[in-house]
């Protein structure tokens, strides 16, 4: 589970994207590029505010094939605000994820939010998506 306590916009969903690639690669938001990647395990996180210092950037090749994840659930109550551009990165997020076969799911997120993420492509059909809330 990925906590979001702030709002998104264009200025910081690149860290929210690296924070996710951290995640599945290490284990943990923290994690420096030169660790181990992890293994089996489940984990809770909070994404790290803006006003918190960038940690090491990792390359944006696709993360792997193989990775055990399966199943990510974002947990929103806190997120205030999505622009226009942090609802169409969480779109190309969920599209990424699917096709990869890992369900995403958005627990808490107010429904006009969630509406944004869905509309920010019309074209691509719907997406394959759970709102908890």
């Amino acid at each position: 589970m990925i906590r979001i306590e702030e709002s998104l916009y264009f200025a910081n969903i690149s860290q929210i994207k690296e924070m996710f690639k951290r995640i599945e690669l290490f284990g943990h938001h923290h994690a420096h590029p030169t660790s181990r990647r992890r293994t089996v395990s489940s984990t809770t996180q909070t994404a790290p505010s803006a006003s918190t210092p960038d940690s090491p950037s990792i390359a944006p090749a696709r993360l792997s094939e193989s990775s055990d994840l399966k199943n990510i659930i974002i947990h929103c109550k806190y997120l205030g605000e999505l622009d226009a551009s942090a609802a169409s990165s969480l779109h190309e997020m969920v599209r990424e994820y699917d096709s990869r076969g890992i369900f995403l799911c958005f627990a808490k997120l107010k429904p006009t939010l969630f509406d944004q993420i869905r509309n920010a492509s019309n074209s691509e059909g719907p997406l394959k998506v759970s709102f908890l809330s």
